[in-house]
């Protein structure tokens, strides 16, 4: 009877599961990123690439050289990268990830910024470690997005001067239609 009480629990938690937004990369681009770790997830960590429709990415600022995101409502599109690198098992807050954000107008079949033009697109890289967060705006490296009818790619590379990062070439190609 004890062993009901313990997998009931655990099995209503894995029976209700709700409907997510995420899209993942295709098996093609996973495998080009897992032969060339430069242009995508690094080896010891997971990534992800979620697009949020008809949204906007709003950066707010604090003060002090301090700032964040967020994605709210708006009519572009908003591409989310994000790597993640979990704690080693026994190790409480442990984990580290870092997201870089963009937005592009939804009518856009393909852009280039580069350098200082990467505001144009409001790109911010995040990361959270250790029990910090930290928000940079991106203005040294170059971005190409492309959107078919039924696929988003881009490529993406930076750096960010303020701090270190794991990421810094991404290149995706993920299947979606708008």
């Amino acid at each position: 009877m004890k062993i009901l009480y313990f997998l009931l629990p655990l099995f209503l938690a894995t029976a209700c599961k709700t409907p997510s937004e995420k899209i993942n990369s295709s098996e093609k681009t996973k495998m080009e990123q897992l032969q060339n770790i430069s242009n995508g997830c690094p080896k010891d960590g997971t990534c992800e690439v979620v697009i949020h429709k008809n949204k906007k990415l709003e950066i707010v600022n604090e003060g002090n050289d301090r700032m964040y995101s967020q994605v709210v409502e708006g009519e572009n599109l908003v591409i989310e990268y994000t790597y993640l690198k979990s704690a080693p098992k026994g190790i409480a807050d442990g984990n580290y990830f870092e997201t870089i954000q963009f937005e592009v107008p939804v009518t856009a079949e393909s852009l280039v910024k580069e350098n200082k033009n990467l505001t144009d697109v409001n790109l911010i890289f995040s990361k959270f470690g250790n029990r910090t967060a930290f928000y940079h705006r991106v203005t040294e490296g170059k971005l190409s997005f492309k959107r078919t009818s039924k696929t988003i790619s881009f490529n993406l590379q930076f750096k960010v001067n303020e701090t270190d990062q794991v990421v810094s070439n991404i290149t995706e190609k993920i299947e979606f239609e708008y």
